[in-house]
């Protein structure tokens, strides 16, 4: 985890859901910091080509955050999506504990907290695969958008969305 600042209570392995994911291994306390990002930052138009093209972020509208080495990933590059997360942004790529977290849970956020569309059109969608409760079947980055989602949310998107979504109301 060379890029990237992890909770000392993390570790990443299997997932279920994906793959590989974040989990606890021991307590997290709700509002504490879990990952902080490290990465590249590219334009927006690059994740067309991307070696890894769904695992930039968005940081702005117009430019996303790349891991630094596409083999060995870390920070919220392996954190996987729930729309029932357990996880909130904070800033532009830190995340936090939303509630209390038990060891052993996998560590998620919801997608809609960082992807947008920036000019108004959808870019990515995937199937989702959380199914937690009220599991929206398909995220994509048109997700943002929903009033509900905003409520739920409020405070927890990157800010540069966040931002985005306040400019709306």
């Amino acid at each position: 985890m060379g890029f990237s600042y992890h909770h000392p209570n993390t570790e990443v392995r299997g997932s279920a859901k994906a793959g590989r994911g974040l989990f606890a291994t021991g307590a997290i306390r709700k509002g504490e910091v879990v990952i902080a990002t490290g990465g590249r930052i590219l334009p927006f138009e690059c994740l067309k080509s991307h070696e890894l093209p769904g695992h930039p972020i968005q940081v702005e509208t117009h430019l996303v955050m790349s891991p630094y080495d596409c083999k060995e990933l870390d920070g919220i590059f392996v954190v996987n999506h729930s729309c029932a997360p357990n996880l909130g942004v904070s800033s532009q790529v830190t995340l936090v504990a939303l509630r209390d977290i038990a060891p052993g849970e996998e560590l998620c956020y919801d997608y809609a907290m960082t992807d947008s569309d920036p000019e108004g059109i959808e870019t990515f969608a995937m199937d989702c695969l959380c199914n937690s409760p009220g599991c929206r079947k398909r995220i994509s980055d048109l997700d943002w958008r929903d009033p509900e989602l905003q409520r739920r949310y409020d405070g927890h998107f990157a800010s540069y969305l966040q931002a985005r979504i306040d400019s709306l109301s």
